[in-house]
């Protein structure tokens, strides 16, 4: 690995906070909103032109590495580092004038993430990590919540449409006795976030793209939790259905919880 962490961490931030600026400038002018893959799945014209700042950015400073986005500039390098963005996570959000949305910045070095930052767009606050130096709110060292059982704790997932369409056997009608709290916050990356922060006791989500997750997974591990797909596999970024983080004896008790209702990694809703 040649490149120094730190300054990938800084660079991360930077253009993480860079990223949050513009949302915010933009969210208050009139927004051009699209739809993309499905009825409730959109993109704005604050989304591609905060992608096209950081990855004019990113290409500047390293233009031999790859790319990966979720709207329309990602490119394929040759340098074995890849950055993943989510110019805007939680676009609904955004466009609803929720104040739940971010910028998400993490790279990797041959598939693993080595920086990463989420910038808490509305808070104006960043919480970042670097691999093997820890995780942060700002200047404040962070650690996941070390609650349980999950009876007593509040967890945070998804309710989309798209995810409801790949099936999700843990949300059934008595998750209210799983489960003390259920949130759902319309961002997968602040989801993650905030569970490496400790707001959040744990998080689950079924198909959640590179840019959804590469930063969190950082964030969590580096707080002192684990990360790993619903059966306790190794979560592989890019490759894994289905991702849990949180503090090491949560994610098991979670794990456990789905396998005992037969839940299988890749298994469609109505094989199960």
């Amino acid at each position: 690995m040649d490149r120094d962490l730190k300054k990938l961490g800084c660079q991360c931030r930077a253009w993480a906070r860079l990223g949050g600026s513009l949302s915010r400038r933009l969210a208050e002018e009139p927004l051009d909103v699209r739809v993309k893959s499905g009825k409730a799945d959109f993109a704005t014209n604050a989304d591609r032109a905060v992608e096209a700042s950081i990855t004019a950015s990113i290409r500047c400073e390293y233009p031999e590495d790859s790319i990966v986005t979720e709207e329309e500039l990602s490119s394929t390098g040759t340098s074995g580092w890849t950055w993943v963005l989510d110019p805007i996570d939680g676009t609904t959000n955004f466009i609803k004038d929720i104040p739940l949305y971010c910028t998400s910045l993490a790279v990797l070095y041959n598939g693993l993430p080595v920086a990463a930052a989420i910038e808490d767009t509305v808070r104006g606050r960043s919480i970042w990590a670097v691999k093997g130096e820890g995780a942060y709110l700002d200047r404040q060292r962070i650690w996941v919540a070390k609650r349980g059982p999950l009876a007593v704790c509040t967890v945070s997932t998804e309710f989309s449409g798209r995810t409801q369409a790949i099936g999700n056997p843990v949300l059934r009608a008595d998750s209210p006795q799983r489960f003390g709290h259920v949130r759902g916050l319309g961002s997968t990356c602040l989801g993650l976030a905030y569970t490496a922060c400790g707001f959040l006791d744990l998080a689950f989500y079924r198909g959640a793209n590179p840019w959804d997750a590469a930063a969190g997974v950082l964030l969590i591990e580096e707080a002192g939790g684990v990360v790993t797909t619903w059966t306790g596999e190794p979560y592989v970024i890019g490759e894994s259905l289905s991702l849990t983080g949180g503090c090491p004896d949560l994610v098991k008790e979670f794990v456990d919880l789905v396998k005992s209702q037969g839940y299988r990694e890749g298994a469609a809703a109505s094989e199960r």
